[in-house]
């Protein structure tokens, strides 16, 4: 009845523990992003936002005057600056806000023009770039399509940044190389990405590339060099390699047939030509005013499969907790058990023990020797002393029976002559003698066996003299030997 109660309460939190975890399991698996912690202008047509994440749920678009572009993130638990970051150029400010179930970054432009957004992996931020499409460059005009590529089809991407790489933009290089550092290649990554620090590259991740390049080479010298100016330039991001992919090779490397036609009164490519570019890729572009890195299905799969997994951990950590307490109970209780048995066992020796103790008191007291300084024996002890003295000094000063005849007769008639106070003290005495008399009787003094050194002692504390000590003693052992008492007869009986 206990186990199942204690089973009972351990089930109920263990129960809220899983829910706990799972919940932070949730939380942990859907916010991909779980703070934006700066906003950077820099150069004047840039806007770098930087997480504490790579950002990947994460969507973009116009507002209805197209002179804002706005940035979305899922979940509204995300931290964000409260300031409003202004620019000196194109961008006017950058500023955050909670929206529904989403944190929007909105950046306000000074006049209408193109953007791309692209992350920037090392850095774990958001790169947005806007442009004017009609004043492009042939050179920045591949670069700007090769970055709207970047996040749909890695090929397309690849084919547009080569195109630009080729007529010397570095910036063009970085994206290349970053290419061929994903696919594992990293020498060809190291030889594009040093030509496109040569060629002037200002995207601060390139140098966090060629560290993981020469790293991966084993020059550790330029590394460390390229990784230190990362962190120089990068606002306190700390450095980290990303994971490579060998099988993005084929993916990265198809060859494309033709460039995309861009269409000169909205400056987006022809959706004709996007469909023939991607014709032999499973993905497509969507809406290149709105950059979405999974489709709803991808979306609704990965929810599905999140899900699955949270349940599965928080089911694993319930057994595991389950288990631990059910081992602690079993130890619990063994212990109880033992200690049960111990008080038994305790309280069995201290009985013993109690019961040992009052025999070893009943036989000390037994064999306690007669205290003879007690005052009443030793009052007692020299009465009976004294008695024992008188009779044995009547007993030398012993005379035929006429003689004591006589000598009674004479002192009964100089008694009858005394005083009848004289008397009365005689009866007293007589009195006391008998009550004496009586005591010694009744009492069984045993010293047969003393040595003069304690016969005197014995003496000394009695208050007697030592010789009527020694007379007592006498007496006592005339009265035991027979053969002395029959000696003692004859001799008397010859004097009469």
């Amino acid at each position: 009845m206990i186990f199942f109660r204690f089973m009972k309460v351990c089930i109920k939190k263990v129960a809220y523990l899983s829910i706990f975890f799972l919940y932070c399991s949730a939380y942990l698996l859907f916010s991909q992003v779980n703070s934006i912690k700066r906003f950077v202008i820099n150069p004047l047509n840039r806007v770098t936002i930087y997480c504490d994440n790579i950002p990947k749920n994460f969507t973009s678009d116009y507002d209805e005057s197209k002179n804002s572009v706005l940035i979305a993130f899922e979940g509204n638990s995300i931290k964000f600056p409260k300031d409003t970051t202004r620019g000196e150029g194109i961008v006017d400010y950058v500023f955050a806000k909670n929206i529904g179930n989403a944190i929007q970054i909105e950046i306000k432009l000074k006049a209408k023009r193109g953007y791309s957004v692209v992350p920037l992996e090392f850095s774990k931020a958001i790169m947005v770039e806007v442009f004017d499409w009609n004043s492009l460059s042939p050179a920045e005009d591949n670069y700007r399509m090769g970055q709207l590529a970047l996040l749909h089809n890695l090929a397309v991407a690849r084919h547009y940044f080569e195109k630009a790489y080729e007529q010397n933009l570095g910036n063009s290089g970085f994206f290349l190389g970053f290419l061929y550092l994903k696919a594992g290649n990293f020498r060809k990554a190291e030889e594009v990405l040093r030509k496109a620090n040569l060629l002037g590259c200002n995207i601060a991740d390139l140098n966090a590339a060629l560290a993981q390049a020469y790293d991966y080479l084993g020059d550790k010298n330029l590394s460390a060099k390229f990784r230190n100016l990362f962190l120089q330039n990068t606002y306190g991001i700390s450095y980290a390699p990303i994971e490579t992919d060998s099988s993005l090779v084929d993916s990265i490397f198809k060859q494309i047939e033709s460039d995309l036609v861009i269409e000169e009164d909205t400056g987006f490519p022809k959706v004709e030509n996007f469909d023939k570019a991607f014709a032999d890729t499973t993905e497509k572009f969507q809406d290149t005013s709105s950059i979405a890195s999974e489709t709803s299905i991808d979306k609704t799969s990965n929810i599905v499969k999140r899900i699955l997994y949270g349940f599965l951990v928080a089911l694993l950590f319930f057994f595991v907790v389950l288990l631990v307490l059910f081992y602690k109970w079993r130890k619990i209780k063994t212990t109880g058990v033992r200690f049960q048995e111990q008080l038994r066992e305790e309280a069995k020796n201290i009985e013993a023990e109690q019961n040992r103790t009052e025999s070893q008191a009943q036989a000390t007291q037994q064999d306690k020797p007669i205290n003879y300084l007690n005052p009443k024996v030793k009052e007692l002890a020299q009465e009976i002393i004294e008695i024992k003295r008188k009779e044995l000094e009547q007993t030398e000063e012993e005379i035929p029976n006429e003689e004591l005849s006589n000598k009674e007769d004479i002192v009964e008639a100089k008694t009858i002559t005394k005083s009848p106070r004289l008397e009365i003290a005689r009866q007293i005495q007589r009195e006391q003698e008998e009550i004496l008399r009586k005591k010694l009787q009744s009492l069984e003094l045993k010293i047969d066996n003393l040595n003069p050194e304690k016969l005197k002692e014995l003496a000394e504390q009695l208050g007697i003299p030592k010789s009527s000590l020694l007379a007592k003693i006498n007496v006592d052992s005339v009265s035991k030997d027979k053969k002395l008492i029959d000696k003692l007869k004859s001799k008397f009986l010859k004097k009469e």
